[in-house]
């Protein structure tokens, strides 16, 4: 009886030292992840940008030279404007025309070209969702 109860004993300083031991060994993982969190948080920085507009589109806006800037990204540039998807709160609402034109409409989506200086302040607007690029269409083989 006695040595059944000191091998019990045994097996519970066997179970609780691997309990502690893996413990110490997990802590030690998530340290290196936290680290590498850290390490993305420098490399990634917030980001400048406006909370309604796509980041491309905030990026043309900033761009030294806008028409090869949307070249270069696909985007669909007419003159100085730029053809873009606005996402409205209110569906009722109607495209200023010092902004740009307004070309087809659908339930709170509206499709225009905007002027591309005038992107940060038509997103400014409190009827505006979200600006974001048109799709572009390819046709099929």
């Amino acid at each position: 009886m006695n040595r059944a109860f000191f091998n019990s004993k045994i097996w519970i300083l066997i179970i609780l030292s691997i309990i502690v031991i893996g413990g110490f060994f997990a802590w030690q993982y998530f340290e290196k992840q936290k680290e590498k969190v850290e390490d993305i948080n420098i490399i990634l920085p917030d980001r400048e940008g406006h909370p309604k507009l796509e980041s491309v589109l905030y990026d043309l806006t900033q761009a030294k030279n806008p028409k090869e800037f949307a070249q270069r990204h696909g985007l669909d540039v007419v003159g100085s404007r730029v053809r873009v998807v606005i996402e409205l709160i209110n569906p009722e609402y109607t495209l200023l025309t010092n902004f740009g034109v307004e070309e087809t409409k659908y339930e709170n989506s509206l499709q225009a070209l905007i002027e591309i200086e005038k992107l940060s302040a038509l997103a400014d607007d409190p009827n505006i969702k979200l600006i974001r690029t048109s799709f572009k269409f390819f046709p099929q083989d």
